[in-house]
């Protein structure tokens, strides 16, 4: 009997069993007992969470810097408030050492979300049309992204090989 109840999709806010029904079981590798069945996606199912996420994605972009970086920062708390049962959970899938899920695992993870929450405060810059597109893909549009950036001597983005160029150019 699995330690776990079935573990299904998360797609679209909810859990959802998968469309084509399947599922896998999770095994411990240090005692080969069940933990969980885990429904399997198929292409209807990955289409929807494709869908979902798109229409995620807007919810996000029209956030402000701030908002995203709350949410963030509640993602931290509850890993952090949690990093002990996490660790356990992620040993038992694993078989990692729980010293090492403990003190490296959960935290690693939370350190790098508190890290772009805090990233998110110094985003500046606006979006503008360029007269050429910003890739060779078919149907990308033509927009890139300005950042300010100090004056003096900075790195070119584009080809290697390109010497370093004084920002803004020189006038004479």
């Amino acid at each position: 009997m699995p330690t776990f109840p079935d573990q299904q999709l998360y797609i679209g806010g909810r859990y959802v069993p998968s469309q084509g029904g399947r599922t896998f079981e999770v095994v411990n590798p240090a005692t080969g007992a069940v933990l969980a069945k885990v429904h399997s996606a198929n292409s209807d199912d990955l289409d929807a969470a494709v869908e979902s996420a798109q229409a995620g994605q807007k919810v996000w972009a029209a956030l402000t810097t701030v908002e995203r970086s709350r949410i963030l920062l509640r993602a931290v708390a509850l890993l952090r408030e949690r990093n002990d049962a996490l660790a356990e959970l992620e040993t038992l899938n694993t078989g990692k050492p729980l010293s090492e899920t403990r003190s490296v695992d959960i935290v690693t993870g939370a350190d790098v979300l508190e890290y772009y929450a805090g990233v998110m405060h110094g985003l500046e810059g606006s979006r503008c049309r360029c007269a050429k597109a910003a890739s060779s893909t078919p149907g990308r549009n033509r927009w890139a992204w300005s950042v300010p950036s100090a004056h003096g001597t900075t790195r070119s983005r584009s080809r290697c090989g390109r010497p370093p160029r004084r920002w803004p150019p020189a006038t004479r």
